[in-house]
């Protein structure tokens, strides 16, 4: 008995011993993981519960000089509910479903009768939780606010359980207006181009964030939490552009209208300004061929082109800065044909009967006979036997092209600009021949025209910019300024010789359609080149392209520019470039000579009164810049109003406060179009519009009721 009592108090201490040790080690690992790992499980608590979720920066937006919107952000929302909020009460949630699901039938069409159904069976639990059930995706500020008024829904994100993310699109209110050089980013960065891209640091903001309790649920969302903490987002900045709308807008319309007529494949212009290197307009169009014009590529930056006989005026000015020409040399024409080195034939289009002729009118007649004369004469023709001693001799021109930085990229702050394409290494008898007429060689038409500008610019060569400004708001963040890209192309000298030459084409030779008669003189070069084809290469005569490059005016130049048509149709009329881009040209040239008073010589322009003054609504503190730049004297009725009218007695303005009550549609004729839009949208209006300028009538009569949502259509000036 004794040792049967002995067993079993061995087997109790052991178990009591076993259960005291087993309790000291839990004591002990609860002591240690409270002083050494605690805040690690801490951590990944609140990781699984607590996050930070990002929310998306408003981006910056892109104006023209003349401050209209080339871009703007526009808000979109995505919304979802929490059936299961805990602030909602039963009584509420029960009393209100129905009417939430008519409301939501009847403005976004979701079905009343499925949707309520679902709800009632999340709230009753015979139905597995979704706390984050979609509702709508992609609608508008409006609609978003128009949500917020249904049952349930008004009491917010907290008591009513609605759930909205908000994101950014970007809008083009111009619609193709410069569309591939304004660019755009996606929200995942997958297509990026032009100055958004280029941009994009700047213009993206800095995302903000909220620290939210997280639940798990079917697609990972977040539900709001009472303790949210918000960083907020920053605002992009904004890009002043050097591109002006109206020139824009009007080399847009006269290159639709000969592509049209002409059935030109694809095309493009860029209007420059002359000291600046400022880009003032840039149109690339691709002819879709059903009476709709897109701009899918930067032709202008991005595409080479034979330039054909633009590239005359380089040739002829190298052969006159190595002091071989001089402009009443003469040449023999051989009555517009001549066949070189039994190898090829060259002949004129219009010079047939001529023979011996200046370098002023071989030039001027665009003569590919006289050209390689000259050409051949001075750098090709040579008695040395040996291939390097000849390539040694003809690189003298090609050495010219390059000291006129014709080999190398202009730099925009547009993507994908080539390398130009000069050969400088080895030829063949026909190489400089070829070059000089426009052949062998390729440059983009942005490369070329920044060479005319040069010849403009008295010899300096700008750097073409499509960035003036960057801003906060009216906080000015960064200043851009002209760039010199070679301080001189050339001799003072040899730039009058170009200068005569050109001028000289247009008063006299092949461009002499467009002999301006409207008070100022152009000055520019033609071009016509075979286009060559994958088939055929350049054996046919079906496609071209015609050119214009030159400056205006003339004896004062302030602007260049440079058309290119791509491959106008043969049956359609002449494809020369003095018959099809020259006149694009010059309609160009004289809607910019009748809009800006800084190109005309102000003899000739007839002052108006002095109490007349365009601008007379807006945003107060722009208006007050205006008319104290202009030096208008001003008296503000109210220094607090944000919009006013300005009134003009006996050349006194009176700034008078504009009547902005929301219950009604304000009054925005008179108003540029970008405070128009920013005011309509606030309001809440839809808007559209046509033309560009400043709002001469609106669809919605001032002063009538209205209701979120509804579409003002405006009339623009122009």
């Amino acid at each position: 008995m004794k040792e049967k009592k002995k067993v079993i108090l061995v087997r109790l201490y052991l178990v009591y011993f076993f259960t005291l040790f087993f309790a000291l080690f839990i004591i002990a690992k609860i002591i240690h993981i409270q002083a050494f790992e605690g805040y690690k499980i801490r951590e990944a608590s609140e990781e699984r519960t607590y996050k930070w979720r990002d929310i998306n920066a408003k981006r910056g937006v892109i104006y023209s000089s003349d401050g209209y919107l080339l871009t703007h952000e526009v808000p979109y929302y995505d919304i979802f509910f929490d059936p299961l909020v805990n602030a909602l009460r039963d009584s509420t949630f029960f009393n209100n479903i129905d009417a939430l699901g008519d409301s939501l039938q009847k403005y976004f069409g979701v079905n009343a009768e499925g949707f309520v159904s679902h709800m009632k069976n999340i709230r009753k639990g015979k139905v597995r939780a979704n706390r984050h059930y979609p509702i709508v995706r992609n609608i508008s500020w409006q609609e978003k606010e128009l949500l917020k008024t249904f049952p349930i829904f008004n009491l917010g994100w907290l008591r009513g359980g609605l759930i909205k993310y908000e994101y950014f699109q970007t809008f083009f209110p111009y619609g193709n207006l410069a569309r591939r050089t304004i660019g755009m980013v996606d929200a995942d960065r997958d297509i990026a181009f032009g100055l958004s891209h280029r941009y994009d640091s700047l213009l993206a903001g800095q995302d903000g964030k909220f620290y939210t309790h997280s639940v798990r649920h079917v697609e990972g969302y977040p539900i709001n939490h009472p303790e949210s903490r918000i960083i907020e987002p920053k605002r992009g900045y904004d890009l002043v552009s050097t591109i002006d709308l109206r020139i824009q807008d009007v080399a847009a319309y006269e290159l639709k209208k000969v592509m049209k007529q002409y059935e030109v494949d694809s095309a493009s212009v860029v209007v420059m300004e002359v000291q600046t290197g400022f880009i003032k307009a840039i149109v690339n169009l691709r002819n879709n061929h059903n009476g709709t014009f897109s701009e899918v590529l930067n032709y202008a930056v991005s595409n080479q082109i034979d330039p054909g006989s633009t590239m005359k005026l380089p040739a002829f000015m190298v052969a006159f800065e190595d002091g071989f020409i001089q402009i009443d040399d003469t040449i023999d024409c051989r009555n517009g044909y001549i066949r070189m080195y039994n190898q090829r034939d060259y002949s004129d289009v219009g010079t047939s009967t001529h023979g011996r002729i200046s370098v002023r009118d071989v030039f001027k007649h665009s003569s590919n006979v006289g050209t390689v004369q000259i050409i051949d004469k001075y750098y090709n023709r040579t008695n040395l036997s040996s291939r390097d001693a000849k390539n040694s001799h003809r690189r003298k021109f090609t050495d010219g092209l390059y000291r006129m930085r014709l080999n190398q990229r202009v730099n925009t702050e547009i993507e994908n600009e080539p390398l130009p394409v000069i050969n400088n290494n080895d030829f063949h008898d026909l190489t400089l021949l070829q070059m000089s007429i426009g052949y062998e060689l390729s440059l983009t038409p942005l490369q070329l025209l920044t060479f005319y500008n040069a010849v403009a610019n008295d010899g300096v060569m700008m750097k073409p910019r499509f960035v003036r400004e960057v801003r906060d708001d009216t906080k000015l963040i960064k200043q851009f300024e002209p760039i010199i890209l070679k301080e001189q192309i050339a001799s003072p000298q040899t730039i009058s010789f170009a200068k005569e030459l050109l001028e000289a084409v247009v008063e006299e030779g092949s461009a002499r359609t467009i002999r301006n008669t409207n008070g100022y003189r152009i000055a520019g070069k033609t071009g016509t080149s075979l286009l060559y084809h994958s088939v055929y290469g350049y054996n046919h005569k079906e496609f071209y392209n015609s050119s214009f490059a030159g400056y205006f005016p003339a004896d004062t130049p302030k602007y260049s520019a440079i058309v290119v048509l791509h491959a106008p149709n043969i049956l359609k009329g002449s494809v020369h470039g003095g018959r099809l881009a020259a006149p694009v040209f010059k309609n160009i040239a004289d809607f910019i000579y009748g809009l800006e008073l800084g190109v005309q010589d102000m003899h000739k322009v007839t002052p108006v009164a002095d109490n007349v003054f365009p601008f007379y609504k807006g945003m107060q503190r722009d208006l007050d810049m205006a008319y104290r730049t202009f030096g208008k004297h001003i008296v503000r009725e109210d220094p607090s109003a944000i919009w006013v009218k300005a009134v003009n007695n006996e050349n006194l303005y009176v700034f008078e406060r504009k009547d902005t009550t929301r219950s009604k549609t304000p009054d925005v004729v008179g108003l540029s179009l970008r405070d128009a839009i920013y005011l309509l949208e606030n309001y809440g209006f839809k808007v559209s519009f046509q033309g560009v300028g400043h709002v001469k009538s609106q669809s919605v009569d001032a002063g009538t009721p209205y209701k979120k949502g509804d579409v003002i259509e405006l009339k623009l000036s122009m």
